[in-house]
């Protein structure tokens, strides 16, 4: 495999676990703050920006550590458009949620899940990759 095609590969796995763990952090909060009374002034709200907020910082951190070995700048690079899949998952919670309920969100999480160990059992071996 060339250097450039297992980097690639590298790039791809790394979005996809950052992607995955951002959105599985929301999906978790999410399920756990299922009960709260809804509304724009309760605490759901802020319990749902709070975690929001924490799902996509958890993208990039993830992102950047699954994508490290690419070198700094492919890294960040890799960790902004991680963010931009987890809020995709963020923005598919709330189809989750008026379909299923938290059996949805449940389903959403374990798909996240189900994308990371994919990924990373297809991550490019570290020696393969520049």
């Amino acid at each position: 495999m060339s250097s450039t095609s297992s980097s690639i590969g590298t790039a791809l796995a790394a979005i996809v676990i950052g992607a995955g763990s951002g959105g599985a952090v929301i999906c978790a909060i999410l399920i756990a703050a299922y009960g709260l009374p809804r509304g724009p002034q309760s605490a759901f709200a802020d319990v749902v920006l709070g975690g929001a907020a924490t799902g996509l910082a958890a993208a990039a951190v993830a992102g950047f550590l699954a994508a490290r070995r690419l070198g700094a700048w492919r890294s960040l690079l890799v960790a902004i458009i991680a963010v931009s899949g987890a809020a995709l998952v963020a923005v598919l919670t709330t189809v989750a949620d008026m379909a299923a309920g938290r059996p949805g969100l449940l389903t959403l999480a374990v798909l996240c899940a189900v994308m990371i160990a994919a990924a990373a059992r297809l991550r490019p071996a570290p020696g393969e990759a520049t």
